[in-house]
């Protein structure tokens, strides 16, 4: 409870996440210094770009504690997210935007974990909000 830090950035990198992040949503949050975003959530760390200099405040308020979160860096930016290009034949689904990680606007979509929070499964015929518990705020469509 009652959490407060403030880490520097040493270099230019950008962020990842080690497991889930849990934070209590309205309350506990990581803020990179020149931006108005909270960042809550294992997608909303992951892949932010960092520079050195910059500094990454973490802040709790007095009521819930979860898990929390392990942070790490890399000067490599995360992969591309790329939507698949041709809707399998038969194909019942197709997502054309998976948020947090991508929107896709052409072509079959994400078809993987790797692709999109959620995804088409078995050449389109099904459809998951992808591996493991589903996360905050996903979108798709």
């Amino acid at each position: 409870n009652n959490e407060r830090c403030t880490i520097n950035v040493l270099q230019t990198s950008y962020l990842s996440t080690v497991g889930t992040v849990r934070l209590e949503p309205c309350c506990d949050w990581l803020q990179v210094s020149g931006s108005t975003d909270r960042l809550q959530t294992t997608a909303a760390i992951s892949g932010t770009r960092v520079t050195g200099g910059q500094q990454i405040l973490w802040r709790s308020d007095g009521s819930v504690v979860t898990d929390g979160f392990i942070v790490c860096a890399s000067t490599a930016p995360p992969p591309t997210m790329a939507c698949s290009t041709a809707l399998a034949t038969g194909a019942f689904f197709q997502v054309t935007a998976a948020r947090p990680l991508m929107g896709c606007s052409t072509g079959a979509g994400p078809t993987s974990a790797t692709e999109g929070t959620c995804y088409t499964t078995t050449s389109g015929t099904c459809f998951t909000d992808g591996p493991g518990n589903y996360g905050n705020n996903e979108r798709c469509t």
